[in-house]
């Protein structure tokens, strides 16, 4: 029971880690494209931050997502 509650957890936080990055990706392009007077090196700088916040950004979304499904668990009760 644990072991599948394990693995389930593991496979939302690599679903939340691509959609997180997707987002950065495509704001980092955006921005690229949009903005020429900001260094390419400060956008990788970014990124490198964006990636060590990665797993602080997961146990956040987990937190949103268990407090929505409850929330609304109770309203459709």
């Amino acid at each position: 029971m644990a072991r599948e509650a394990e693995e389930e957890t593991r496979k939302s936080d690599g679903a939340i880690g691509w959609v997180l990055a997707a987002i950065w990706l495509s704001g980092v392009v955006f921005v690229r494209v949009t903005r020429e007077d900001i260094p390419l090196t400060m956008l990788v700088i970014g990124s490198a931050f964006f990636i060590i916040l990665i797993p602080a950004m997961k146990d956040v979304a987990r937190s949103l997502d268990r407090f929505f499904a409850s929330h609304f668990s109770d309203k459709a009760n």
